[in-house]
């Protein structure tokens, strides 16, 4: 029996139910078996609820035992690949009839057996947090109308937040997570972006993000290009997320990154965080993403307030 903590393996089996919805939303009986992506997550997920729910102790699913554990364990057993394949039809059964009760039976013991303070404070101390991605995730882009291209905003006038910025980093801290920034500025390495124009252009995103009820705990920057230095910060390296750890006594397995672009999807991997891509992406696009060697997210949203509900979710959709 693993000596894993019930909590943490409550929380696996959220973020796998979490994964599941994600990636069956918007389907049905008839285009499920059609959406290879989706059917081959739901399969990893439905694995790892299982297993999860296998190494609760015996002496806690028996005080729970209005839950139905064997037959999530059973269902494993009957959807996971054999030597026949797998009952796609089963398997979308399970997802539209089994796991939404379930679902919410988790959270609701989750909330019970919860530690008193921030629920994912453990004994280690460490605490966990969400990164987060400035331009284009916090903040609008810039058109520059000289290069034809978007750009990071360079004066404090040009910075506009995203839609539910404000709520998001409010969301996360108030479930207990540190909000942290961190961003590429390879405009200091080029010669176009100096510290007075940084502190300005975060004083303004700062300002907004009060007026929203919303602070974030620190901001970390790459100043590198590495058409001009070699670093070991510059996002998709995980140097930031790294500093940060040790810097704000940082639980990185329990901690996000989220972000709009593969070099956050990369940077969260690399450290051992989970990862959220904030895209507005119709399947075939996301698809095209996971092509990308480590550019796999662990969960795509459509904005922020969906990035905020997989990170703190209220109640599964029925």
């Amino acid at each position: 029996m693993s000596s894993r903590p019930i909590v943490l393996l409550l929380d696996d089996i959220l973020d796998a139910l979490a994964r599941i919805e994600e990636y069956t939303l918007g389907l049905t009986a008839e285009s499920f078996p059609r959406t290879s992506m989706a059917a081959d997550a739901t399969l990893r997920n439905l694995e790892t609820i299982g297993e999860a729910v296998s190494r609760l102790p015996p002496s806690f699913r028996a005080l729970h035992a209005g839950i139905e554990w064997h037959r999530i364990v059973g269902l494993r057993n009957r959807v996971i690949p054999g030597d026949f394949g797998v009952d796609l039809d089963l398997v979308w059964d399970v997802v539209a009839r089994v796991l939404p009760g379930f679902h919410r039976e988790i959270l609701r013991l989750r909330r019970e057996t919860d530690v008193s303070g921030p629920p994912m404070v453990r004994e280690t101390g460490l605490v966990p947090a969400v990164f987060i991605d400035r331009d284009g995730t916090m903040n609008d882009m810039v058109y520059d109308g000289t290069h034809g291209t978007f750009d990071s905003p360079r004066r404090a006038e040009q910075v506009r937040l995203r839609p539910g910025a404000a709520e998001f980093v409010r969301g996360v801290k108030a479930a207990g997570f540190r909000a942290i920034l961190v961003t590429n500025q390879p405009g200091f390495a080029k010669g176009t972006l100096t510290q007075a124009d940084l502190d300005a252009v975060h004083g303004r995103l700062a300002e907004l993000l009060a007026a929203g009820g919303a602070a974030w705990d620190a901001v970390y920057v790459c100043p590198h290009h590495p058409g001009v230095s070699a670093c070991d910060c510059r996002k998709p390296k995980p140097g930031l997320l790294l500093q940060a750890a040790r810097e704000h006594g940082l639980d990185l397995a329990r901690s996000w990154m989220v972000g709009d672009g593969l070099v956050d999807i990369g940077a969260g991997r690399a450290a051992g965080c989970r990862t959220i891509l904030v895209a507005n992406l119709k399947i075939e696009q996301i698809e095209r993403f996971l092509a990308f060697e480590h550019g796999e997210p662990d969960h795509v949203a459509r904005n922020l307030a969906g990035a905020l509900s997989i990170i703190v979710p209220t109640e599964p959709r029925a």
